[in-house]
């Protein structure tokens, strides 16, 4: 599949995912952005700047739907810490720790508690490091996208 072939189809699939799930226009630009991220990290192993700052903007823009949780700040906190750590240990690139802060904010803002917000927060990171290892393992070498996994990992964790 060609490079347009597959952002057009990203594009697509996320949009009719937000739609059919009836997503808020931030979930649902959250979304795109992610699929965006996902193809610029798929095809070139790197997310442009441009995709990581517009998945910012789509995260607080879902987190200010949710009447701006702390809860949230926080578990995106430690999950930028964890990235970080991953990140000098040459585990992630620096792409990565850009966008996966981003979508945790999203993600927990959409728990009530803390114990829902980390469970979201688990799904992602299952689905985002999940598809990179799958990837990994098909291509037979230990660099993956990360962020190939993003429109998965939202869309399951909307399902929660």
């Amino acid at each position: 599949m060609t490079r347009t072939g597959l952002a057009v189809t990203a594009l697509w699939v996320t949009t009719f995912a937000a739609v059919v799930t009836g997503q808020s226009a931030p979930f649902a630009c959250l979304l795109i952005a992610a699929a965006g991220a996902a193809v610029a990290d798929a095809w070139d192993m790197r997310i442009p700047n441009l995709l990581a700052a517009a998945t910012a903007v789509a995260a607080i823009g879902v987190w200010a739907s949710f009447g701006f949780p702390l809860l949230a700040v926080t578990v995106a906190l430690i999950v930028a810490a964890a990235v970080l750590a991953a990140y000098e240990w040459d585990l992630l690139g620096g792409g990565d720790v850009k966008f996966i802060p981003s979508l945790a904010l999203a993600v927990a803002s959409t728990g009530q508690t803390l114990s829902s917000a980390l469970a979201h927060v688990t799904v992602l990171a299952v689905f985002l490091f999940g598809t990179a290892a799958a990837w990994a393992a098909a291509l037979g070498n230990r660099h993956a996208p990360v962020a190939a996994g993003a429109p998965l990992a939202l869309a399951a964790a909307t399902v929660l």
